[in-house]
């Protein structure tokens, strides 16, 4: 069993999360909302250092234009600091050439921006964005690149094509369709395609006559929310193409809704909780078809439209496909919040009764099994001061009894948050 930071490889019944909050006097900030990649590594504190301080003086100072200098000065003593973070280094030295900029220093100015650029040109992780406004302004005085803007074309997925079929052009040859989905995310839906008729069509025309106008005219309406779409907008549902996104949470469409999907619910249900994941689509006479997508765990739905979007037919018969079941991140985040956020500030107001400075960090190692039970905890500090024996006693009592979604495989959790008093 392979133990790792988020940012490494994730097996499909083993998770180790890293991920850093700070929890403050009794009140925690835990990493994470729900749009965050499973990814990318958060690191967040709540203690203000003092690099962050004299850098914030002196963007105050050279907002007003007063005292120039001494926002000089202050960034030079920031910068100078040796356990500066790289975000506070980059804030550094953004404002350190603005107040070059403002002592009339222009080399000087472009210079700091200039190094930065090179000091950082073999590194791809490096967020150089703000630089390059800044270099470009200081040369060109406009922080935009000049010429036309080119959009990126948006994904067009083979199912789009797909579905072309059930949209056919007016006289015109302009396309006119109506979506109603209930549940999934249009983030996904969009970064993959699935229902880009534009860009379908437009393709379709391109293949068909290479030299011709490649206009197209294609209207789309989309009404997309969660299940309660259905008694909402069913009476209309003959005029476009339904799509529903199935699980076994809070996106179990209930069964007096059945009619309107491709299988019955019970059936559904059945092969959702036999863990399998699939989509299939049921013929509509007279209007497009309805499409049903269904995974055990919501979390687990963009995978299977991920699979969709890469078929170049209508799924009639169910298509099932391989998603695995582990924890994700988000669903671990979303434990941690809910439930023991309460349990361990309650824990941590308890230490500071005694030791109103105590502060640092602690780690919390889990095995979950397939049913989503703590079925083991340790909570490990390096901290002398956390390491009371009160303190992580409450905190090992409280752990065992996070609930975690059932994913059907144990699951290995390394979850850091630093601890900070006010």
């Amino acid at each position: 069993m392979k133990m790792h930071k988020l940012t490494s490889t994730i097996t499909p019944s083993v998770l180790t999360l890293a991920l850093w909050a700070p929890l403050t006097g009794g009140c925690a900030d835990l990493p994470g909302d729900a749009g965050e990649s499973a990814d990318t590594e958060i690191a967040q504190t709540a203690e203000v250092s003092e690099a962050a301080l004299r850098i914030e003086q002196a963007e105050r100072l050279l907002d007003r234009g007063q005292d120039i200098q001494q926002a000089q000065a202050l960034l030079t003593e920031a910068l100078a600091i040796s356990d500066i973070i790289p975000e506070e280094r980059a804030a550094a030295l953004l404002a350190l050439s603005r107040a070059h900029e403002a002592l009339g220093e222009t080399e000087k100015a472009i210079g700091v921006i200039e190094d930065e650029i090179a000091r950082n040109a073999g590194n791809h992780d490096w967020a150089g964005r703000d630089f390059a406004k800044r270099l470009r302004q200081l040369l060109t005085g406009s922080k935009t690149a000049p010429g036309p803007k080119v959009p990126l074309a948006a994904p067009v997925a083979p199912f789009a094509k797909v579905l072309l079929d059930y949209f056919p052009p007016s006289p015109d040859g302009a396309v006119h369709a109506k979506f109603y989905l209930a549940g999934g995310t249009s983030a996904v839906s969009n970064e993959l395609g699935t229902f880009n008729l534009h860009g379908a069509l437009r393709a379709k025309r391109e293949q068909e006559c290479p030299l011709c106008d490649l206009d197209v005219s294609v209207g789309v309406s989309v009404s997309r929310s969660d299940w309660l779409l259905i008694p909402r907008s069913q009476a209309q549902f003959a005029e476009g193409m339904t799509v529903f996104y199935f699980d076994l949470g809070d996106g179990r469409i209930p069964e007096r809704y059945e009619a309107h999907l491709p299988m019955k619910v019970a059936d559904i249900v059945s092969e959702l909780e036999a863990g399998k994941s699939f989509v299939v689509a049921k013929e509509r006479p007279g209007s497009p078809p309805a499409l049903l997508l269904a995974a055990p765990r919501s979390v687990m739905l963009p995978v299977v439209e991920d699979h969709l979007s890469q078929l170049d037919e209508l799924p009639t018969e169910p298509r099932y496909f391989e998603v695995s079941p582990r924890l994700r991140p988000e669903e671990i985040r979303a434990v941690i919040r809910g439930q023991w956020l309460g349990d361990l500030r309650s824990c941590y107001d308890q230490l500071l009764t005694d030791h109103p400075q105590a502060g640092g960090k602690i780690e919390a190692d889990l095995k979950v099994d397939g049913d989503g039970r703590v079925t083991f905890s340790k909570i490990r500090t390096d901290d002398e001061v956390l390491q009371q024996p009160r303190f992580m006693t409450c905190l090992d009592e409280t752990v065992v009894d996070l609930e975690f979604p059932t994913s059907g495989g144990e699951t290995t959790i390394t979850y850091p948050l630093r601890l900070t008093p006010n």
